[in-house]
């Protein structure tokens, strides 16, 4: 098994004006393109988006934020309508329940908001190790 290197070099792509992505029934997935939709400017579609509370976590999340974000769980369609990160800070917390990728991805996220935004978990939540990210995200200003 190949190591990650020490320096991995990315180079920017243009921005297509469409792209299509049915995604596999996973959580984790979901959860990381609701973000990248919430991060884009516009209207984002997710296919075959998986329904769970991880997944609904984050869609309340995002609307929490300003972000209008609609799940259909007939058809599995999650409609997104990016504003390019938060736009709002809530007056609740937003409860991640044990949602572990909610949390994670929205913990970055929420550093973009206008203002303080409290994040929040069950009893569960609050015992997982996410101390690094914290602390990452506070070395560059976040």
């Amino acid at each position: 098994m190949n190591s990650f290197p020490n320096k991995y070099i990315l180079t920017p792509k243009p921005v297509p004006d469409r792209v299509e992505v049915s995604l596999p029934g996973s959580k984790s997935y979901t959860n990381r393109a609701l973000l990248l939709a919430a991060l884009a400017e516009g209207k984002s579609v997710l296919t075959n988006a998986l329904d769970s509370d991880d997944t609904n976590r984050m869609v309340e999340a995002l609307n929490d934020l300003g972000i209008p974000t609609r799940f259909d769980k007939v058809s599995h369609t999650i409609e997104v309508e990016g504003k390019g990160g938060p736009q709002r800070v809530p007056e609740q917390p937003i409860d991640c329940g044990n949602a572990g990728t909610a949390i994670r991805f929205l913990t970055p996220f929420c550093c973009a908001a206008p203002g303080k935004v409290v994040l929040t978990g069950n009893t569960r939540m609050r015992e997982r190790p996410i101390r690094d990210l914290i602390e990452g995200l506070r070395q560059i200003g976040g």
